[in-house]
């Protein structure tokens, strides 16, 4: 896991420089100040599901979800006018450029990035939070 982790920090800072905090997810956005600098990205990687090769391989299926957050500022509403909706709204631009780089990125430790869903948290404050979740698989030999 921590192999992955390092490589999507190594990307972030590749192909996302209008992220500048990338971490660990550790409940930062369950803060009323949340300890990040905005726009941030949390990540976790679970392994909901391996199966053994042999005594100390396994295959190990792993879901990566990235968290962008935002604090959003702006108004969306019908009556709003449209250049100042699509303003408040180019905080998408970023949740699509996610997909478009990560749907299908692989490195030597791990298989392509397949995205299984992407949701939008409802908050009762003016944070914006959009997950994206992708698996993969993995060969772990730790266990030798």
């Amino acid at each position: 896991m921590k192999n992955i982790f390092n490589e999507i920090v190594k990307k972030m800072a590749v192909d996302f420089p209008e992220i500048p905090w990338v971490d660990w997810d550790k409940g930062q956005m369950n803060y009323d100040r949340p300890p990040v600098v905005f726009p941030a990205a949390l990540v976790t990687i679970q392994v909901p599901q391996s199966e053994n090769i042999n005594n100390t391989l396994q295959l190990v299926n792993a879901i990566v979800t990235i968290k962008l957050c935002f604090d959003f500022t702006g108004n969306t509403s019908n009556i709003t006018a449209e250049a100042d909706r699509l303003k408040s709204l180019e905080y998408l631009d970023t949740v699509d450029k996610l997909y478009s780089k990560f749907q299908g990125w692989r490195t030597a430790e791990f298989n392509p990035l397949a995205r299984i869903n992407n949701l939008e948290e409802q908050r009762p404050d003016a944070y914006k939070v959009n997950s994206t979740s992708f698996k993969t698989a993995y060969h772990e030999a730790t266990a030798v």
